[in-house]
């Protein structure tokens, strides 16, 4: 497999100079830029090459944008988890080693083999009961895990990894190394933060305005490629659904969380707004989003008010000031 792995990022990182500079350079330059525009739109786009994205990791550096960060991971994790799954056994576990995981496959059962710390520590970041420790199947401190959990795995070593190797960029360094590009930089990030403000016009012709700060905040983060924890995606799907979103367009909006996985998201959503429980759900009120850390009120002066109880009073109150 031909995947970003540590020891050639830090090979791509002391000939930077030399490439930019150079043919092949222009090149790699041509496919970053590709692969970011894509990314700022929301796109999958294939990294490719593993030089295209250790090129890409410098310019997001210099760009300087979180949000552009973790959606570009999330995108050439993606492609990660992809090619582990279609890769031979040794190949994956190759692979999970160089991400700092430790693995084999047992060929009777066909299952990976991963040590407890390794599995905990690595799906902190994933939700689910499949990725559940109490769920797995642990044998002497090693649990046995499907190609797809083990995929999963790697994926989020993959992350975690490369996150740490971004952030050992210092900002400075990105922007002298990529100097002689700074308008393509600058356009780079430009074309994000554009793209990202028009969140504000989300679907279905709903007032974001309007929008209680926490459920502004789970939209944020979800854009942003932040896992959100699963009473936070309830909320967010009861919300949206007794305020006016299809069905549809709330599917949509998890596209680049994480750990996104359609049919999974089809059932849930599903679930929360009646298609298959029978039942449309309402949001936690106030209190309980305050008791499980959710509550995102801030200063707002509308949630400050003793009224407020829950996040549709917010929204209709908000609604009523505006009409005329």
């Amino acid at each position: 497999m031909n995947l970003p792995t540590r020891e050639g990022f830090l090979e791509f990182r002391a000939r930077i100079g030399t490439l930019l500079g150079s043919k092949e350079g222009t090149e790699a330059r041509r496919r970053a830029v590709d692969f970011l525009e894509s990314v700022a739109r929301s796109e999958k786009p294939d990294p490719r090459d593993s030089d295209t994205f250790y090129l890409s990791l410098w310019i997001l550096r210099a760009i300087d944008e979180q949000g552009f960060t973790t959606r570009a991971l999330n995108t050439a994790r993606d492609h990660v988890e992809s090619a582990v799954k279609q890769s031979d056994p040794e190949d994956a576990v190759s692979y999970a080693s160089s991400m700092g995981m430790r693995a084999s496959f047992d060929y009777r059962s066909h299952r990976f083999l991963v040590p407890v710390f390794d599995f905990v520590a690595t799906v902190k970041r994933v939700s689910g009961p499949t990725y559940r420790l109490v769920y797995q199947d642990v044998d002497s401190g090693t649990v046995r895990v499907s190609e797809d959990v083990f995929a999963t795995l790697v994926r989020e070593r993959f992350v975690a990894l490369f996150l740490d190797l971004y952030n050992s960029i210092e900002v400075s360094e990105a922007r002298e190394a990529l100097s002689g590009y700074a308008d393509m930089v600058e356009s780079l990030g430009n074309l994000f933060r554009d793209l990202s403000r028009k969140w504000a016009d989300v679907p279905g012709g709903l007032d974001f305005n309007s929008f209680p700060p926490c459920i502004s905040t789970y939209l944020n983060q979800m854009r942003d490629g932040v896992n959100l924890p699963h009473m936070a995606r309830f909320t967010l799907v009861s919300f949206l659904f007794n305020v006016g979103m299809d069905r549809e367009d709330i599917m949509s909006l998890f596209r680049t969380a994480p750990d996104y996985n359609e049919r999974m998201t089809r059932y849930q959503v599903l679930h929360v707004t009646g298609e298959i429980s029978g039942k449309v759900y309402s949001p936690p009120k106030c209190a309980v989003l305050k008791s499980n850390h959710l509550c995102y009120a801030g200063d707002d002066a509308v949630c400050a008010r003793e009224w407020l109880r829950h996040p549709l009073q917010y929204y209709s109150y908000k609604r009523r000031r505006k009409v005329p």
